[in-house]
């Protein structure tokens, strides 16, 4: 008898039929959580395209303007900032910042830019002539005027924002004005 219940213990641990569903329960969690956090950066990207796309569509816009962005012009533009980015502008800090940049004529050979008019629908990120040093800005000749338009965004991943935190999904984008040489900027509550 002694013999028979010590074969019977040896075929316990040499029996593997619950193998499977064991390594299952211990590595679906795991599969799980690297799926979430994929889709979950793949809808950052698809956020950040969003904003670009935005981008190109707003400074395409103002820099076909002739006759100035007024407040009602600039309204409309973040609206449609606002409608091309979707979901990703529900955030409180979505910003829109247009700016108009001159590179004016200097006899003293000095090519920095001069910011003539900005703005933005959060006041506090309006651009200021000291943060054009920040910005990779392409030559500019001199005489002529860029529009660069920003678009900033803060995107929070809907499954997995406490491992993640938050992103800042931002674009900027520079052209000359197509029709006139300045693109101006008229403000009945003077925000140029």
């Amino acid at each position: 008898m002694a013999i028979s219940k010590i074969a019977n213990q040896l075929k316990i641990w040499r029996d593997n039929r619950g193998a499977a569903a064991v390594e299952f329960a211990l590595i679906v969690p795991f599969l799980t959580i690297i799926l979430i956090n994929v889709v979950s950066f793949f809808d950052g990207f698809r956020g950040n395209l969003a904003v670009s796309r935005a981008t190109v569509v707003l400074v395409d816009l103002v820099t076909r303007d002739q006759g100035g962005v007024d407040d009602d012009d600039f309204t409309e533009l973040v609206s449609i900032a606002q409608g091309l980015v979707g979901s990703y502008s529900e955030d409180s800090n979505f910003t829109v910042t247009i700016s108009s940049i001159r590179n004016t004529f200097d006899t003293g050979g000095d090519t920095d830019p001069t910011l003539v008019w900005s703005r933005s629908n959060d006041d506090a990120k309006a651009l200021s002539q000291s943060d054009l040093d920040d910005l990779d800005l392409p030559s500019i000749p001199e005489g002529d005027s860029v529009i660069l338009t920003q678009i900033e965004a803060n995107y929070t991943p809907f499954l997995v924002n406490e491992i993640l935190g938050e992103f800042l999904l931002s674009a900027y984008l520079t052209r000359r004005p197509r029709f006139v040489s300045e693109v101006a900027c008229t403000s009945d509550a003077d925000k140029c």
